[in-house]
């Protein structure tokens, strides 16, 4: 199964709900002063916690699926390297032929 599509689905929400944050007008601590500040926000409808929660939710479905979404075991398909094998020789490609020549790990 390729889950590539999925997880660049997921990387893109996970993009938008932490821009929502900065585009809500939410402004945090001033680090100059020695008072610690509650983050505020103009858009009432999106406390910076729920975009936190909803990228690091939508950033561990992608992770999930990178390490599940696969035929090898889960450290396996974290740690090796991935060959696109396409059934055309067009620049860019590896053919059956390349990947059947390399070596055997």
């Amino acid at each position: 199964m390729n889950s590539n599509f999925i997880r660049s689905v997921l990387n893109v929400l996970s993009i938008i709900s932490v821009a929502m944050v900065a585009l809500g007008g939410c402004v945090g601590d001033d680090p100059a002063t020695a008072i610690i500040e509650a983050t505020k926000c103009e858009a009432a409808w999106l406390p910076p916690q729920v975009a936190l929660i909803a990228a690091l939710v939508f950033q561990a479905i992608g992770f999930g699926l990178k390490m599940f979404g696969s035929h090898a075991g889960p450290i396996e398909a974290l740690t090796k390297p991935v060959a696109v094998v396409t059934p055309d020789t067009r620049a860019g490609t590896v053919t059956p032929a390349q990947v059947a020549s390399g070596p055997k790990v």
